[in-house]
């Protein structure tokens, strides 16, 4: 059965983020392209009970997780490295907890961090 907190969760703040992504999408294509891909497999993970989306899900998270690290490293934005490290302790937490509350502010704290990032891309192209 899926997660209808969640599933809500992940549409709306993959809602708030596609307006960033329309918005800059000129700046960095393939950046933008990757966190629509992150969007698709949250609603589809927390919509579906799917292993194979599940794991999809996951895997696209672990590598937004170091591709963000990365940007923000070049950026020298080392609070919003600790918000994302937050991120996943608080995922972990929800996970360990069975809490659906302490998911849905991860998912919050990565639409901030992907917006900053989309927002902000220009400065790495300089």
């Amino acid at each position: 059965m899926s997660n209808i907190i969640l599933l809500k969760s992940s549409i709306l703040c993959g809602l708030i983020q596609l307006i960033f992504i329309f918005l800059y999408i000129s700046i960095n294509f393939n950046y933008c392209l990757f966190v629509l891909t992150g969007i698709l497999t949250s609603i589809f993970n927390h919509g579906l009970t799917f292993n194979f989306i599940k794991y999809l899900d996951r895997i696209t998270m672990y590598i937004g997780y170091l591709l963000n690290i990365i940007i923000l490293i070049k950026m020298f934005n080392f609070i919003m490295i600790f918000i994302l490290n937050m991120s996943v302790v608080f995922y972990i937490l929800s996970k360990h907890l069975n809490y659906s509350f302490i998911h849905v502010i991860s998912h919050i704290m990565i639409a901030y961090i992907n917006i900053h990032i989309i927002s902000n891309l220009s400065y790495l192209n300089e």
